[in-house]
């Protein structure tokens, strides 16, 4: 791992691509993955740019997930997992010193069953230190939450409400937080994640933002406060930290149980003629959905998921869910998302001189399964 390490943070922009290329050649060698390695391009793939090679796994993604088999899944996530004990040997076969199986037993049993689970809390200094460090640095609209900082004009959260439904902290600066990395790379989280995923967690993306209440009650929902589902890779998760009090009239997580599980899409779909037509047009071809439509034709409740600040939600969100407009008071969101591949965010490293510990000096080095977690989208921890 610290061979590997050392490349990673001497060309950290191609980090993600050499993940990919690399499991590709692993594929390629083996006749035993030949239908995946034909699905994925073959050796052709290995000359692609990166942007192409993006647009076929993107494409790979869409397509194991129309397919509706659960088990399909769970094998690709196991093939990655071969590939990343060969490539990686320095990620431990089981993450290390975060207990036993029993540590995450009931944590992982409501993943499975539901698609979500609530995490030990975090501390409220370190909750009201987030909220002032993101507070202060200002926010941006969604749409230049990729540019880096100072080259996008921060806004406070007063002026940003007046047209916006939600604005973000800039990547930068969220990465920056001090002690951002304790959390993203806690070994009780990346062993709870690992064993859901079935395959090594890398962080794939970090993310902060603010939802604004309007003044007289809540805005009119938009983008991802409508219901919708995520694909942000083969299996992924998300884990969310609320920094500050989230109830019912605050913007709560909105989630319909069971499905992130593809078998219930698919034991909910009419066997054939129009009606299947139709449902496949609802749940494939819309990318927002209402929560009528859903209880329609899935028979499912949703939960509004609430908590104080420092509630820990961890997430499958390829399930239906969306954002609720709060009314009463703003909400404030730290998410993590990790997945078992490079996917969201190999092809955009951040350009920064690296995330802070808690004491606002370089965030030490990881080793392990935490470096591995850590080493396309903060390559520098590695």
């Amino acid at each position: 791992m610290a061979d590997t390490a050392a490349r990673l943070r001497a060309d950290p922009a191609t980090a993600g691509v050499r993940w990919y290329r690399g499991f590709q050649e692993f594929i390629c060698s083996n006749p035993s993955f030949a239908g995946i390695a034909k699905m994925l391009g073959g050796r052709d793939a290995l000359a692609l740019n990166p942007t192409d090679l993006f647009r076929l796994h993107h494409r790979a993604i869409t397509t194991l997930h129309q397919g509706l088999n659960d088990g399909l899944l769970a094998a690709f996530a196991k093939l990655v997992e071969v590939y990343v004990g060969t490539a990686f040997p320095g990620v431990s076969a089981e993450p290390t010193q975060a207990g036993g199986t029993k540590d995450i037993g009931q944590s992982l049993e409501d993943m499975r069953h539901q698609g979500f689970t609530r995490l030990p809390t975090v501390d409220a200094e370190r909750v009201t230190a987030f909220q002032h460090w993101f507070n202060e640095g200002g926010y941006i609209p969604a749409e230049d939450v990729r540019k880096p900082m100072g080259s996008v004009e921060t806004r406070s959260a007063e002026i940003l409400r007046h047209s916006l439904n939600l604005a973000y902290v800039p990547r930068d600066r969220v990465l920056q937080a001090p002690g951002l990395l304790d959390i993203a790379t806690d070994l009780s989280v990346l062993k709870l994640v690992r064993a859901y995923l079935g395959a090594p967690p890398v962080l794939i993306d970090i993310s902060a933002w603010r939802s604004f209440a309007g003044e007289g009650g809540a805005k009119d929902a938009r983008d991802a406060q409508l219901l919708h589902y995520d694909l942000d890779d083969y299996r992924f998760v998300k884990f969310f930290v609320y920094l500050t009090d989230v109830d019912e009239c605050s913007g709560p997580h909105v989630f319909f149980p069971r499905t992130h599980r593809l078998e219930t899409i698919a034991n909910s779909m009419p066997d054939g003629g129009p009606e299947r037509e139709a449902f496949q047009q609802w749940y494939f071809g819309t990318l927002r959905k209402s929560d009528e439509e859903a209880r329609d034709r899935l028979g499912i409740e949703p939960v509004s998921l609430t908590g104080s600040p420092g509630t820990c939600l961890l997430v499958d969100t390829s399930g239906l869910h969306r954002g609720e407009p709060p009314s009463t008071r703003d909400r404030i969101v730290l998410q993590f998302v990790y997945g078992i591949t490079p996917f969201a965010g190999w092809d955009d490293p951040f350009e920064i001189d690296g995330p802070r510990g808690l004491s606002g000096g370089p965030a030490p080095r990881l080793t392990g399964e935490r470096a591995y977690a850590a080493h396309v989208i903060c390559p520098w921890t590695a």
